[in-house]
């Protein structure tokens, strides 16, 4: 894999059912820089998308690692820092 794009990134967020029906985002590239939080995801939530995307690139991510990416912009940067 060249690089991980927040295209692929919006789609495993898309297809989690763990996100907050409440909050009503749409999840295209104007929230790159919005953080999880406020779009519906909770810290366990992201965390297990981490390390699904990590299984999927084959890439391994530290709990703090992921936290520390609080906006999907800083969750792809933290993905594609850790490729193979």
């Amino acid at each position: 894999m060249t690089a991980f794009t927040l295209d692929q990134l919006l789609a495993v967020l898309d297809s989690n059912l763990d996100r907050d029906i409440h909050i009503d985002v749409p999840l295209d590239a104007s929230i790159a820089d919005v953080p999880f939080d406020q779009l519906g995801f909770d810290s366990l939530t992201l965390f297990n998308t981490a390390n699904d995307i990590g299984a999927e690139v084959g890439a391994n991510f530290t709990f703090d690692e992921v936290m520390s990416s609080s906006t999907p912009s800083a969750l792809v940067g933290l993905v594609n820092a850790k490729l193979p």
